[in-house]
């Protein structure tokens, strides 16, 4: 449905107008607030074992606090990837907000509540992200500047 969207408002707007990168901005938030619920609904269903509203609340806590930055990681990793290959540059802040927000819900909510596995589990995805997309940044950097260059 959002890429639908996006090729009928390609045919009436060019990508680097205000409409379209309003449309970008709208749209990354609604998948990936649809592929949280998505995660956390999976999980649940396949992980209760049948027991009280407490084990609900539990799974979805860790859910929360493991899942959450694993997934918007690679979320971020995708938009990223998208961005550099297609040279959309409202994708390549997209990715870099939606990192920043990750690494920040993940310092300052979470690392107190989390267990030692899922400490390590999302700081080694996480970190493993960032040195990719460090590495992408860096190998495409000259691209990257004439690509803003011709935009400006």
């Amino acid at each position: 449905m959002v890429a639908l969207c996006g090729l009928l408002l390609h045919k009436f707007y060019a990508i680097t107008t205000p409409v379209f990168k309003t449309f970008f901005w709208v749209s990354s938030a609604v998948v990936l607030f649809i592929l949280s619920t998505e995660l956390q609904n999976t999980l649940v269903t396949v992980l209760y074992s049948g027991g009280d509203w407490q084990e609900i609340n539990d799974l979805e806590d860790h859910i929360f606090q493991i899942g959450y930055p694993i997934l918007w990681g690679l979320c971020s990793f995708l938009v990223m990837y998208i961005g550099m290959a297609k040279k959309i540059k409202t994708y390549r802040i997209i990715s870099l907000v939606v990192f920043s927000v990750t690494l920040l819900k993940l310092f300052i909510v979470d690392v107190t509540r989390m267990s030692e596995g899922g400490k390590i589990a999302a700081f080694i995805s996480l970190g493993v992200l960032l040195l990719i997309i460090s590495f992408m940044y860096q190998k495409l950097k000259k691209i990257i500047i004439e690509d803003d260059k011709k935009i400006n």
